[in-house]
């Protein structure tokens, strides 16, 4: 879920995010955690030793929030090595430590179709709604986050609802972490009532429910069935083999 703490507008960070995706990959030739955030301070490609090292805190920040290697998003690089996947990924991360733009992807984004514009006043009621000052920066600010992380696109130079195409991999990778580390049952219920795979992109429950089928249906999990009529899933392997086999859907 968004962290329950409350985040005002001036607290949203600018996200190098190519450069984020590549230092997740480099994450993988490191052992040690203050050698790779030196690696950073020093590689990021910015000419200024000021910008590395804040671009470099921004990073950990959101995608290493432990101070460690010990890192999903690392893990899932080295196992699966698919951009789409890490970068799916990198979305639930980014959105589940970032209140401010999951409050906006969720309640202004999700609801309608790609392609629909997003117009200024949009972002800028948004804004005046969680800090009532004068935050025109701060609107400007979050519409470039959102369209570098892929919600949001330019056209005809508008803002319009960008077309996500999550993994279904991505799915089921965040279902084991977040639900069953361990085989268990998990009642559809709780999935359907977690932001995650709205974070990813995935629009509908619907689709929810037709990937769990087919998971069911290729046995990456134990089955999915109606019971006293509550829907769950029951999984068959626990988050570990997943990784350890780069299980796939």
């Amino acid at each position: 879920m968004p962290n329950d703490t409350s985040l005002t507008p001036n607290m949203i960070q600018e996200i190098p995010w190519s450069q984020t995706v590549q230092a997740i990959k480099d994450s993988v030739a490191f052992t040690d955690f203050a050698t790779f955030r030196a690696h950073l301070e020093t590689t990021l490609p910015y000419n200024s030793a000021y910008t590395r090292v804040r671009y470099t805190s921004t990073i950990l920040r959101y995608f290493f929030p432990n101070a460690s290697l010990d890192n999903l998003l690392r893990h899932i690089w080295a196992v699966y090595q698919d951009d789409q996947i890490l970068e799916d990924l990198m979305h639930y991360q980014l959105l589940s430590q970032e209140s401010t733009l999951a409050q906006f992807v969720l309640s202004r984004l999700a609801p309608l179709p790609p392609g629909s514009v997003i117009e200024k006043s949009v972002l800028e009621a948004f804004i005046q709604e969680i800090d009532p000052k004068d935050r025109s920066k701060m609107v400007d600010r979050l519409g470039k986050i959102l369209r570098r992380i892929g919600f949001m696109m330019r056209e005809r130079q508008k803002n319009v609802v960008a077309q996500l195409n999550p993994a279904k991999t991505s799915l089921l990778i965040l279902i084991h972490h977040l639900f069953a580390p361990t085989p268990r049952i998990v009642p559809l219920a709780e999935i359907l009532t977690h932001p995650f795979w709205r974070y990813l992109g995935f629009r509908d429950e619907e689709t929810i429910r037709y990937i769990l089928h087919e998971a069911g249906a290729q046995e990456l999990i134990a089955g999915y069935a109606i019971v006293d009529q509550l829907e769950q899933i029951t999984t068959r392997y626990s988050l570990e083999v997943w990784l350890e086999q780069a299980l796939q859907l």
